[in-house]
């Protein structure tokens, strides 16, 4: 069975009626030798069809459904409480904003730099060798003819050093969270990254940055990572990574097979960043197209990040495994579903063994070759990760806490908010905008 059958299977299984105002859809029918019969979900008492209408109006039943409804309401309270605190904060937004704009802006620049240097001599004069260029579909084929140009024929010239910069990771995603504000922007150049090119956007970005904004930068250039890294010198220091990389330097099948694949540069950049890099872009052009207009997909995916990140037996669940695991949960959720019912999906398909051995597995769908995730995970860490998979452990607070705080606490959270109100105006919170896409 696969992950996909595993999920709707358990969809079916816990999707429940519309919601009525009586508890109705508590109530199921059991089939058994004795006939059939109808049992309450809600009272865990079984009895006759025709007494249907009579255990609905019973006290008891009411109380109890009243009881199920308050645990949902504080269910939800919690989970979109938690992430409220987990959003970026109003400065750490405007911080990452301003630093991502300014280097889009200032690489857009220095392409226009890079492609004016490396335009040919077009003086005019009757000596002038062109260089004619012929595009076939996708491929550049240069031929060099000697010949004279003519000074009023159009001279094509040789696409752009750099074709264009895309966001990578948690930024396109608009998955940052508080107190996240290092950013990934891919640098993608017409031909294999060379240590030479690099070297030349470095030096160029910071006049062209000067000339966007008054912002101060610091700039290192790594050529063993494939990238720049901008850092803003003002707090909160948000910092953008640049990594240069080409389309080029993915292998495809038959360079494995074939030794017909042209020889790379002697300064080219490390094929493993630059890999990396294309890899990034791979995944956050998957995860918007299949994973982002998913109810509830920021929410969960803040949750459970936080989770990885302090429990011990979850933090070998990386970001992407988790992005895989999430989409698969969220695109089977009914259209009653809340917040906290797509945070108790996940917890299920994690606690019902989807990373057991015994299971298809996660496979990679950005990738050429069939990839599971789940292969770098020793057994014990699949049976301490499904093992830790329990809601109201894990979120450090207990949902008859919640209650008892919801029903005897509501007076004295009146009372304080009065007091604080009579002593210093209130102070509106900063919402926690996206993270611009």
């Amino acid at each position: 069975m696969t992950l996909s059958d595993r999920l709707q299977s358990l969809a079916a299984a816990s999707s429940k009626p519309p919601e009525t105002n009586d508890g109705r859809e508590y109530i199921e029918e059991v089939k058994g030798f004795g006939g059939l019969k109808y049992h309450c979900n809600l009272c865990h008492v079984c009895f006759e069809p025709h007494l249907k209408d009579n255990h609905i109006k019973q006290d008891a039943h009411k109380e109890a459904y009243k009881v199920q409804k308050e645990k949902g309401t504080v269910e939800e309270q919690l989970v979109l409480g938690k992430h409220e605190g987990l959003s970026p904060t109003e400065e750490e937004f405007q911080a990452v904003r301003d630093i991502v704009l300014s280097c889009e802006k200032a690489l857009k620049l220095v392409s226009d730099v890079l492609s004016q240097e490396d335009l040919p001599s077009q003086a005019g004069s009757d000596d002038v060798v062109a260089d004619v260029i012929i595009k076939q579909e996708n491929t550049d084929v240069v031929v060099t003819e000697d010949k004279v140009a003519d000074p009023g024929d159009p001279v094509e010239v040789r696409p752009r050093a750099i074709k264009g910069v895309m966001r990578a990771g948690l930024l396109a995603n608009g998955l940052l969270m508080k107190g996240e504000v290092s950013v990934h922007l891919v640098l993608l150049s017409r031909d294999k990254p060379t240590s030479t090119l690099l070297a030349r956007v470095s030096d160029i970005l910071p006049k062209q940055l000067s000339t966007i904004t008054e912002d101060k930068y610091e700039i290192v250039m790594q050529p063993e990572n494939a990238c720049i890294l901008v850092t803003s010198t003002k707090s909160p220091k948000a910092m953008c990574k640049v990594s240069l990389t080409s389309q080029l330097m993915r292998r495809h099948p038959f360079d494995y097979y074939n030794d017909i694949a042209p020889p790379d540069p002697v300064d080219v950049l490390p094929r493993k960043a630059c890999e990396d890099a294309l890899r990034e872009l791979r995944r956050a052009r998957w995860f918007e197209a299949k994973a982002y207009s998913l109810p509830f997909c920021e929410i969960v995916m803040r949750i459970f990040r936080e989770l990885c990140s302090r429990i011990p037996t979850l933090s070998r669940m990386d970001i992407w495994l988790l992005e895989l695991i999430v989409q698969k949960c969220l695109s089977t959720l009914d259209s009653n579903a809340t917040a906290a019912s797509a945070v108790q999906r996940v917890f299920e398909c994690i606690a019902g063994g989807i990373f057991l051995p015994d299971n298809p597995g996660v496979y990679d769908p950005c990738e050429r070759e069939p990839t599971d995730l789940c292969t770098k995970l020793t057994i014990q860490e699949r049976e301490d990760m499904t093992a830790s998979a329990q809601m109201h452990k894990i979120l450090d607070i207990t949902l008859d806490d919640l209650s008892s705080e919801g029903k005897s606490g509501n007076k004295r959270k009146r009372s304080e908010a009065e007091a604080a109100e009579t002593t210093q105006a209130k102070k509106d919170k900063p919402e926690s905008g996206k993270i611009p896409k």
